[in-house]
């Protein structure tokens, strides 16, 4: 049972990994900045620079 549960933690590692690697790549790919897009198009300034 223990050598099941260490097995399943040693696969997430390479799993967690890939997960945040893909993410990561579409983060960058997306087009626009981040902040504008969580703050919506009428945003200011000032509130996008923070």
């Amino acid at each position: 049972m223990i050598r099941h549960i260490v097995r399943r933690l040693l696969l997430a590692i390479p799993t967690l990994l890939a997960v945040f690697t893909v993410i990561f790549i579409i983060v960058r790919v997306a087009p626009g900045d981040p902040a504008t897009a969580a703050l919506g198009d009428y945003a200011s300034a000032e509130a996008v620079a923070a």
